[in-house]
């Protein structure tokens, strides 16, 4: 007992060191003058001016507020991802604590912890959740995914990782829906428009002349201290600007593997962000239905995942979206859904299911099979690197290490950054 009551004090104490922490650096992301359009404040800003392109939904919103009635981006944009994040948060926490789940891995880096609120990740998250909550709640089949496709039609062309860490998940539980009058296996094209539209992201990617539209229509309505704004990063995150790092996302992957020891370095990173994930909120459910249910749902949902490795850049972002949307997912979805599910996993024919058992079985076993000190020491101390693997991102990244970097770090580093900025603001 004495244990247990430690260790809540030492993750509560990392709880609300990072979330404070994240708080400044949001706010620092968002009003630094002139750093304020890099990285995550101008992906925001991709819109529809110059036609369909992945991402634009928010972007064209933001606009439309600007136009109709003289809101400025930045405070949209500030005020968003500020709500989502808290809600984000709280609506997680809340969750763990109806299911009696352990919260304890919730502020790891593989987890909330590894998200980004200036990047549309807890936007992101929120959409995921209302999907699997209409595909969990909803009583009759047709408003079911009549809401799920279009919530997720949203939550796509907001992001398109959304489609990853949705549709799994998703068709899983409509395989185990026996109102839908399909078989088995193509009950899952209930989804389908959200599939279509998943697609339309990929042939609307945009181009450089796409990026360079949006960037100058921005410059002719932006008051003048948005001179200061690098909006070049918009080609960042449509594809668009060759003289930026997603031209090159899938070199990029490789040359942060510095060789076998980095890559196995990530893999041990992979493999512990699994363990933490699947067995620490289950530490108390050894050998139940939860202990078979949700290591499936975790890989289940990782493996699509690592379609996009190449393409993504920062993988403690990645490895946290994925974590957060899967324990969501199993929080919010009724126990006897996942039954339904598991039941239609295993009647598949040519024994397919029944390898699928004792696969599940197995790995069931195998997660179960680690100590709780191990696993707690994992989540303290491992974390998921972010743009460059190597041992320093690892413990850094990890909760004592966000202890120095979100509380410390980012503290003094963002004063003078945000200082700056309301002096100008106050001229």
């Amino acid at each position: 007992m004495r244990t247990h009551n430690l260790l809540n004090w030492i993750f509560g104490i990392a709880t609300i060191l990072v979330v404070f922490g994240k708080a400044v650096t949001l706010l620092q992301e968002m009003y630094t003058v002139p750093h304020a359009g890099t990285d995550g404040f101008t992906g925001w800003l991709i819109d529809y001016s110059q036609g369909y392109v992945r991402r634009g939904l928010f972007g064209q919103i933001v606009r439309w507020f600007y136009e109709a009635w003289g809101i400025e981006p930045q405070w949209t944009i500030f005020i968003v991802a500020w709500l989502t994040f808290l809600s984000l948060t709280t609506i997680v926490f809340v969750l763990f604590r109806r299911r009696g789940l352990c919260w304890w891995p919730l502020m790891s880096t593989v987890c909330l912890g590894g998200l980004a609120p200036a990047y549309r990740d807890s936007l992101v998250l929120l959409l995921c959740m209302a999907c699997y909550w209409s595909c969990a709640r909803l009583r009759k089949p047709w408003p079911r995914y009549l809401i799920a496709n279009l919530i997720a039609i949203l939550l796509i062309n907001v992001h398109e990782i959304g489609f990853f860490l949705t549709f799994p998940a998703m068709a899983l539980l409509s395989m185990g829906d026996e109102e839908v009058a399909l078989p088995t296996l193509l009950r899952p094209l209930v989804l389908a428009p959200a599939g279509a539209a998943f697609l339309l992201t990929w042939i609307f990617r945009g181009d450089g002349e796409t990026a360079q539209g949006i960037i100058a229509g921005w410059q002719k309505i932006l008051p003048p201290w948005w001179n200061g704004v690098d909006l070049k990063t918009i080609g960042v995150f449509i594809g668009g600007d060759p003289s930026t790092m997603a031209a090159s996302t899938g070199d990029n992957m490789l040359s942060r593997w510095h060789g076998v020891p980095h890559f196995l370095l990530f893999l041990g990173e992979v493999l512990a962000s699994l363990v933490v994930i699947v067995r620490l909120p289950l530490s108390n459910s050894k050998g139940t239905a939860n202990s078979e249910i949700l290591p499936l749902l975790a890989i289940g949902q990782l493996l699509p995942m690592a379609i996009v490795f190449p393409l993504f850049w920062d993988y403690s972002r990645l490895f946290g979206l994925w974590s957060v949307s899967t324990l969501m997912c199993f929080a919010i979805v009724p126990m006897t859904q996942w039954c339904k599910a598991i039941a239609a996993l295993d009647a598949i024919g040519c024994g397919i299911g029944s390898r699928l058992k004792t696969c599940r079985l197995g790995i069931s076993r195998y997660f179960d099979a680690f100590p709780t000190w191990l696993v707690v020491a994992l989540a303290l101390m491992v974390g998921m690197s972010g743009v460059r693997f190597d041992f320093n991102a690892c413990l850094g990244r990890s909760v004592i290490g966000s202890f120095v970097h979100s509380f410390a770090w980012d503290v003094y580093k963002s004063h003078g950054d945000v200082g700056t900025w309301l002096r100008l603001q106050a001229r």
